[in-house]
């Protein structure tokens, strides 16, 4: 689970597709920034039940991985909202599940307090405090930046029509350049963490990486358990 330094697709194809759903992106000073800045405000209040799934290629079209991410739950410790979010990667060597315990208001998916690991027919393994903080620290200076400083840096284009198979939206797409790749991604107010479709390129048709929205959804609360009379 440990992500490559080496850019994108390599981080996705090492367990990483964490870091291209939390590629939040950015903003200029034209209308288009206006809708981008909405989008990032639903996108840094996340509620407690909305989920969103994908479907991640990276280099061809055969090499594909399901990914589901999904806020769980949420707490309150010393004063601050902090919630649960776990990412769900299914592919060739099964399902691996991270859930993540980060600042829920304001949204902040890559500052990791604590991760609890769960690898195919193995039980959940919480992480030791020391590779949590190297777990955040290098998605948050490598392919995996804060939403909401994204929000800050990245240039917003147009607003489009995008088809995927989660249906058709009118999106704001909104461009990011790093490190010799290009991330163009299309945001949509009220769809969960706002990402209906991101294509990231560089040099080689094996550094293209492409992530669609298949479907989505809020699920309603659970249920507090009766307690015995």
């Amino acid at each position: 689970m440990t992500p490559s330094a080496s850019g994108w697709p390599t981080r996705l194809r090492n367990g990483g597709a964490l870091s291209l759903i939390l590629f939040g992106l950015g903003a200029t000073g034209t209308v288009e920034a206006q809708g981008l800045a909405t989008v990032c405000r639903a996108v840094s209040t996340p509620t407690v039940g909305q989920w969103a799934a994908y479907r991640l290629s990276v280099g061809s079209a055969d090499r594909v991985t399901g990914l589901r991410s999904a806020i769980t739950g949420d707490e309150r410790i010393n004063g601050t909202t902090f919630v649960w979010q776990q990412i769900t990667t299914t592919g060739d060597v099964g399902e691996v599940a991270v859930r993540m315990l980060v600042p829920g208001d304001p949204y902040r998916p890559t500052d990791i307090r604590r991760a609890i690991v769960q690898l195919p027919g193995q039980e959940p393994l919480e992480l030791p405090p020391h590779l949590v903080a190297q777990f955040g620290a290098e998605h948050g200076t490598g392919a995996a930046p804060d939403p909401m400083e994204t929000c800050r840096e990245g240039h917003a284009l147009d607003w489009e029509m995008v088809t995927v198979p989660a249906g058709t939206f009118r999106a704001l797409r909104v461009r990011h350049v790093r490190d010799g790749r290009t991330a163009d991604t299309w945001l949509v107010p009220g769809i969960p963490f706002g990402q209906v479709r991101t294509i990231v390129s560089g040099a080689s048709p094996a550094e293209r990486a492409e992530v669609v929205l298949t479907t989505y959804g809020q699920d309603p609360p659970a249920r507090p358990v009766p307690r015995r009379p």
